[in-house]
């Protein structure tokens, strides 16, 4: 088992924001989270990095309790992209390169240098490497902040709504590169999002939150009109082509 949550709880003061969370999930899966804004989403990843300690309840990765591991053992282990980005004035080669830290020493290594722009050009980024982050468009800093974070190198990537910024065409590239690396390279990820139909392009796997508990988790085989009109208050139709869900308003 790769990962392990055991009713985890977390609240600000006295708001309850997670409530009694658990599941499991192995190498190489893919776990989108799913709930209505305020649902907990993000407050979740969160936990799940330790950046807000619960109050409650364990994270276990590969049969260690996430909290006794040292910071940069963490970083090793863990990368994360929030969903509000924040860069200082530096080159696109030169912050991707900053996801290599949690392996440095007291300098940079031609390796470090070599998989920095094997990652650039991965996410087709190499004609901008050199440019200044800080004048980029929100779209391609998003495809910087998860550039770093494929740098570091770790076995679990916690994505806060990776493709918020980013138009279709990116979108669709963007996820279809992660479910890659995800099945080819046993890297394990778990994403927000609220796009449904991008969702089931991407997990093999679900967790729909709803009154700050897991309402449901498991396979594409859960998600159903009847659990999207429970969790969003929305009537929906589904369909199925190539053999794949697709999600349609009513």
């Amino acid at each position: 088992m790769m990962l392990s949550v055991n009713n985890l709880s977390f609240a600000y003061g006295h708001k309850v924001v997670l409530k009694d969370i658990s599941f499991s999930i192995q190498k190489g899966d893919c776990l989108v989270i799913l709930g209505h804004n305020g649902a907990g989403k993000s407050t979740l990843l969160k936990t799940l990095n330790h950046l807000l300690k619960a109050n409650t309840g364990s994270v276990i990765m590969n049969n260690q309790n996430i909290k006794d591991m040292t910071p940069i053992k963490r970083a090793q282990k863990i990368a994360y992209v929030p969903q509000s980005l924040s860069f200082h004035e530096a080159s696109v080669f030169d912050t991707v390169l900053l996801g290599r830290k949690p392996y440095m020493s007291h300098r940079v290594s031609d390796d470090d240098l070599i998989k920095t722009d094997q990652i650039i050009k991965a996410l087709n980024l190499d004609e901008i490497a050199f440019d200044d982050i800080t004048k980029l468009s929100g779209g391609q800093r998003q495809k910087v902040a998860i550039a770093r974070a494929l740098n570091q190198e770790t076995e679990l990537l916690l994505l806060d709504e990776p493709t918020a910024n980013l138009d279709l065409k990116n979108q669709l590239e963007l996820t279809q590169f992660m479910k890659h690396i995800a099945q080819n390279h046993d890297k394990t990820m778990i994403v927000t999002m609220h796009d449904l139909n991008l969702a089931l392009r991407f997990g093999n796997k679900f967790l729909f939150l709803k009154d700050h508990q897991v309402y449901e988790f498991g396979t594409g085989d859960i998600i159903t009109e009847k659990l999207i009109k429970a969790i969003y208050q929305v009537d929906v139709k589904m369909i199925e082509h190539d053999f794949k869900k697709h999600m349609i308003t009513l």
